[in-house]
């Protein structure tokens, strides 16, 4: 007993004993709660998707002599193969043994891997904070960025930019380190055959990590770009080479797991990132009470979106980590190179969006990958105010009070908590009709479920908007049919199902009766009514 005792004494003595219990307490929790969450709007299509890449790597397919690339894209070729699968690679292998294993269903086993991926971004994310700011201020600043419940609610549904950003944070971190490994290198003593080898080893993690980035988004490069001027403007010409291996193993992964590259790669990259640019998607979005649309937005959507988006701490935290940075940098007393990278993270797109105003919807998840180094600076903060508080209980007392309003606002708006607005708009309740709430229908599920609960006897449920998501989630004989093809030929006493996103439930069966509504704090997502007269 007193071995095992001296035994738990040493591993919590550990340096990053805290953070490891930290992850374990996220997998605990992420794996008692991803069945929970439902579908989003883009998911079934997106992991018929995932289960179609395969056939490019199928060997037996491409020796048949009918080989077709375009049925790797998916049931939607044209909009599928715009976007590089390598995620979906990844994460379907491990879906298809985690369904098999537990016999569990198609999207709980993707909300698992999904999960599995932010908690991947979460521990690069403490690594890269290590960097600048000591090991009790990049734990705070970790459990900060991992308790946003605006975060936490799309790590579970979004298989888009949840894993864009891990992966961005993965080939920032890894890109850095081999950067400063070969450059602090006394290379001038080796060969050039010699420094080409010992090149290639240290940076084919980076390189792998940066091809795969480029092979879920076409902003992937991006990270590369990052990589490259830090690396000259710290080691200047001897970082060159270290700057094309990376680049050429870059490009090779990036090839080799994107299957619309085959055919024509320069040409067909241009097409995607055209496509992107353009962005042909145009939606209705809510903003302040108004509709715009999507490619129309005030240049104040964006900004507003940040600022009430997150908790209510993380702003002045971040703006007093600046003023520590400017402090820091006038006393020579931080290595500037790299954290001045991390700023233009978050600054060049924030504003691109500002000023050039492509077309946005969904709030901020298109542009969740330049978030991270938000939480790094306000972590800058947190080390000086540690710096101020000297006092233990002091310090537990003040990351408490940090994180308390994200960890209650995932307890009280599961699982929508991507649905999260902050208190200096009123919260979500005063956000619902004002702004985008359960944007991506991920209520169908529970509404689905409070149907049949309420009414076992129905045999129709008629869906105004994606009957297909929300048929996911109907039990035997039970129809889901589309409401739009039916409209004033509901028969009396049919059920109908709404979401409030464009206001659906206020322009169709408005003056029917109201059968059940499922929300959080006051915001209404999806709304029931029964057919009248």
């Amino acid at each position: 007993m007193h071995r095992l005792f001296t035994g738990m004494i040493k591993l919590v003595r550990l340096p990053h004993f805290p953070f490891a219990a930290l992850i374990l307490v996220y997998l605990l929790v992420g794996g008692l709660t991803y069945p929970v969450y439902g579908a989003s709007w883009d998911e079934p299509e997106f992991y018929k998707y995932a289960a179609a890449v395969p056939y490019a790597y199928s060997i037996q397919a491409h020796l048949s002599g009918q080989f077709d690339i375009v049925k790797s894209f998916g049931p939607l070729p044209e909009a599928h193969k715009m976007y590089g699968p390598a995620y979906l690679l990844i994460g379907g292998m491990l879906v298809k043994q985690l369904t098999s294993v537990f016999q569990g269903s198609w999207y709980a086993s993707w909300h698992l891997v999904n999960f599995l991926s932010f908690l991947v971004g979460i521990i690069f994310f403490y690594l890269l904070c290590l960097r600048w700011i000591n090991k009790r201020a990049a734990f705070s600043a970790t459990l900060l960025f991992s308790t946003q419940p605006v975060l936490w609610g799309h790590a579970f549904i979004n298989p888009k930019d949840i894993p864009f950003m891990s992966f961005f944070l993965a080939a920032i971190y890894l890109g850095f380190w081999s950067i400063d490994k070969l450059g602090k290198a006394d290379s001038l003593l080796s060969s050039f055959s010699r420094r080409a080898i010992q090149t290639f080893w240290i940076v084919l993690p980076a390189g792998i990590a940066c091809g795969l980035l480029a092979s879920i988004r076409i902003l992937g490069p991006f990270a590369g770009l990052l990589i490259a001027l830090y690396a000259l403007l710290r080691y200047g010409r001897r970082s060159i080479l270290s700057i094309l291996v990376l680049g050429l193993i870059a490009l090779l992964v990036d090839y080799l797991t994107w299957p619309y590259l085959w055919v024509h790669p320069i040409r067909n990259y241009l097409d995607v990132l055209k496509y992107m640019v353009d962005n042909p998607v145009i939606l209705s979005v809510l903003f302040q009470g108004t509709f715009y649309f999507s490619n129309n937005l005030p240049f104040t959507y964006f900004p507003v979106t940040l600022f009430i988006s997150f908790t209510e701490v993380v702003w002045p935290l971040f703006f007093i980590g600046l003023a520590v940075i400017l402090w820091k940098k006038s006393f020579k007393q931080m290595e500037w190179q790299s954290l001045l990278w991390m700023f233009l993270w978050f600054f060049l797109p924030f504003c691109y969006v500002v000023i050039m105003r492509p077309a946005l919807y969904d709030g901020l998840r298109h542009f969740i990958f330049i978030l991270p180094p938000i939480f790094i600076f306000a972590g800058l903060a947190i080390e000086r105010l540690f710096i101020w508080i000297r006092r233990t209980w002091l310090r537990f007392l003040l990351v408490a009070l940090l994180v308390f309003p994200g960890i209650y606002g995932i307890l009280r708006l599961y699982p929508y908590e991507y649905t999260y607005y902050n208190v200096f708009i009123g919260g979500t309740g005063s956000a619902f009709r004002r702004f985008e709430t359960d944007f991506w229908l991920t209520c169908y599920k529970e509404a689905m479920q409070e149907i049949q609960r309420a009414r076992p006897e129905a045999k129709t449920v008629y869906v105004f908007r994606n009957a297909e998501l929300a048929s996911e989630y109907a039990s035997t004989g039970l129809n889901v049919v589309d409401l739009r093809s039916f409209r004033d030929q509901v028969p009396e006493g049919g059920i109908m199902l709404f979401t409030t996103r464009f206001d659906d439930d206020l322009n169709v069966h408005y003056n029917d009766p109201l059968l059940l509504s499922v929300g959080r704090e006051g915001a209404d997502f999806c709304i029931v009514r029964e057919a009248g007269k």
